[in-house]
C-alpha cells in the first residue's frame, strides 16, 4: 500500500505468501516502487508471511527490523469502567470532527502533525458512514478534544488503532 504518507510505516507491504524464489524479486520491486512514488516504506513483517526467513532477506535488502507488538482480549471480559461525567466521547462523522481528531492525535501519537495530517486525509477519503467498516471517535472535556482512537471492524473482532 502506498499512501503518500511521510511516514515509512504507512507506506507498506502488510501481507506475503511468497516462494523463497520470489522474495529477492518482490523486495527489489517494492523498493523501486517506493522510491518511483517518491515515499519510504516498510514491510510488516508476522508469523503468516512466507517465506519465513523473510524478515532476514528485507534486512539484507537494507531494510531495518523493530518490534511491532499487537494484543487481545475477550472484552466479554473486561470489568465496567465508568467515564469521567464532565467527558463526552462522539463518533466522528463530519469534517469538523476529523479536524478535532487530528488535533488530538497530533499531539500525543506517533510523528506528530505530519502523520496526524496524513491520517486525517486517508479516513476521509476512506469516508465516515456506517458503509465503511472504520468507526473513530474524540473525547471532549469541556468541549476540547482530548483524546482519539479509531476502530476497524472486520471478521467478528475489532482492531483498535491511534489510541
Amino acid at each position: 500500500m502506498i499512501g503518500g504518507s511521510p511516514i515509512a510505516y504507512h507506506n507498506c507491504i502488510v501481507r506475503a505468501d511468497l516462494g523463497p524464489e520470489r522474495a529477492e524479486v518482490a523486495i527489489t520491486e517494492s523498493q523501486n516502487l517506493m522510491r518511483t512514488s517518491g515515499v519510504a516504506g516498510s514491510w510488516h513483517v508476522g508469523p503468516s508471511m512466507r517465506p519465513t526467513d523473510l524478515g532476514t532477506r528485507l534486512e539484507a535488502h537494507g531494510f531495518e527490523g523493530g518490534p511491532e507488538p499487537g494484543m487481545a482480549a475477550d472484552i466479554r471480559a473486561l470489568p465496567d469502567v465508568e467515564a469521567p461525567t464532565d467527558v463526552r466521547i462522539s463518533r466522528v462523522v463530519t469534517d469538523t470532527g476529523l479536524d478535532a481528531y487530528e488535533q488530538v492525535l497530533s499531539l500525543g501519537f506517533g510523528e506528530g502533525p505530519p502523520e496526524a495530517a496524513w491520517v486525517r486525509e486517508m479516513y476521509a477519503r476512506i469516508g465516515l458512514g456506517d458503509d465503511v467498516p472504520w468507526r473513530h471517535y474524540v473525547a471532549l472535556a469541556g468541549g476540547d478534544p482530548v483524546a482519539c482512537d479509531s476502530v476497524f471492524l472486520a471478521a467478528g473482532v475489532a482492531g483498535l488503532y491511534f489510541v
